[in-house]
């Protein structure tokens, strides 16, 4: 697989997300964060600042997840990345 454009493939990792009184929330439940943390897995041809296997902040407000070869994966933008570890 291979983005293409100025489009970027992430990993996002799973984490589990606890409440105050101890319950476990989803993904959707416990993103009270605008930005998430994900790892580069591949990046389009126009993208000049990030390369793969780069740790990155990425606002998830942005982009959209789709399903590769079993895996899902996140779809991002270069605009979208805020920081770069």
């Amino acid at each position: 697989m291979k983005a293409v454009g100025s489009y970027i493939l992430i990993r996002e990792p799973y984490e589990e997300k606890k409440s105050k009184s101890g319950l476990i929330l989803t993904g959707s439940e416990g993103s009270e964060m605008r930005y998430g943390k994900g790892v580069v897995l591949t990046v389009g041809d126009k993208v000049v600042a990030v390369k793969e296997g780069d740790e990155i902040y990425f606002d998830k407000r942005q982009g959209h997840q789709v399903r590769l070869e079993g895996e899902l994966v996140g779809v991002i933008r270069e605009g979208d990345v805020v920081v770069i570890l």
